[in-house]
C-alpha cells in the first residue's frame, strides 16, 4: 500500500529454528553425558564436544556409520558413530588413533620427518574415505606394517577441533634432531627441532647423534667429557679442591 518493495518475512517458507533447541537430546545436539540424549548414549565428536547418537540397523546421517558398540556393564548396541574423529589428528602410537570409538584398524602413518605422523582411518571398498581423503596404502610408524587408511587427498592434515582440545601431537625430525608438533587454538606448530650444529664440549648433544661431547677429552672414560667432568681423573676428588 505504500509503494514500498516487497520483503518476505523472515519465517516465510523457511525454518531458522535451531533443532536442538526444540529438542536437546536429539541426534547431533551437544550432551555432557548418556542421560542428555534420547537415545541415552552420548559419543565423542570431531568438532570437539560430544553429540547425542541413536541405535540404527543401517541408516545413518552422512559421516556416521552403524556399528557394534559395547558399553561396560551393557549389551552390545548398534549405534550411528562418526568414523572421522581421529582422522588426521597428529599421533605417536596407533593406540592414539584407536580410541574414541576408532576401529582397531586404524594406523598412525608418517607422513614426513619433518611433518611427523597422523592418524589414519581404515579403509576398503565396503568402507569407503570421507570426502577430502582417499584410501591409500600407507606404513604404520610402529611397525612398518602397509595397510588401506584414509589420507588427505592433498597430503596436508589440519588440527580439527577435537585434537585442538586433546592438545594431540606427533614427534619430528630436522635432520637427526627430534621435536614435536602440537595442535593449538591457532592450528598445528611447526617443528620445533633445533638445526644440528657442530659438537663442542658443553655436556650437549650439538649435533644430534646421540652421543655427547664426542672427541673430546675424557681422562677417567666417565659420561662425562673432561670439559664438563669436575672430577677429571675420577679419584673421588673433586678437581678444584685437588693441588697436585
Amino acid at each position: 500500500g505504500d509503494g514500498g518493495p516487497d520483503v518476505a518475512d523472515i519465517d516465510d517458507g523457511m525454518d531458522v529454528s535451531d533443532p536442538c533447541e526444540a529438542d536437546p537430546g536429539g541426534m547431533l545436539c551437544p550432551c555432557d553425558d548418556n542421560n542428555d540424549c534420547n537415545s541415552s548414549y552420548c559419543i565423542p565428536s570431531r568438532e570437539g564436544d560430544q553429540v547425542c547418537t541413536r541405535v540404527c540397523e543401517e541408516d545413518c546421517p552422512s559421516g556416521f556409520d552403524c556399528r557394534l558398540v559395547t558399553f561396560p556393564g551393557a549389551d552390545p548396541t548398534y549405534l550411528c558413530i562418526d568414523l572421522t574423529v581421529n582422522v588426521c589428528r597428529p599421533c605417536r602410537t596407533n593406540s592414539d588413533c584407536q580410541g574414541s570409538f576408532g576401529t582397531i584398524d586404524n594406523r598412525c602413518v608418517a607422513h614426513s620427518a619433518v611433518e611427523g605422523a597422523f592418524c589414519g582411518i581404515a579403509c576398503d571398498d565396503d568402507q569407503p574415505c570421507p570426502d577430502g581423503y582417499r584410501c591409500d596404502d600407507a606404513a604404520d610408524i610402529e611397525s612398518g606394517a602397509v595397510s588401506k587408511q584414509c589420507v588427505p587427498d592433498d597430503g596436508v592434515c589440519e588440527c580439527s577441533a577435537r585434537a585442538i582440545q586433546e592438545q594431540a601431537s606427533t614427534a619430528c625430525r630436522k635432520n637427526q634432531c627430534s621435536g614435536s608438533r602440537l595442535c593449538t587454538a591457532d592450528g598445528l606448530t611447526a617443528c620445533d627441532a633445533r638445526e644440528p650444529d657442530i659438537e663442542i664440549c658443553d655436556g650437549l648433544d650439538n649435533n644430534c647423534e646421540g652421543t655427547v661431547d664426542e672427541g673430546f677429552p675424557n681422562t677417567d672414560g666417565d659420561p662425562a667429557a673432561d670439559c664438563v667432568d669436575i672430577d677429571d681423573d675420577g679419584d673421588g676428588n673433586n678437581d678444584a679442591a685437588e693441588n697436585c
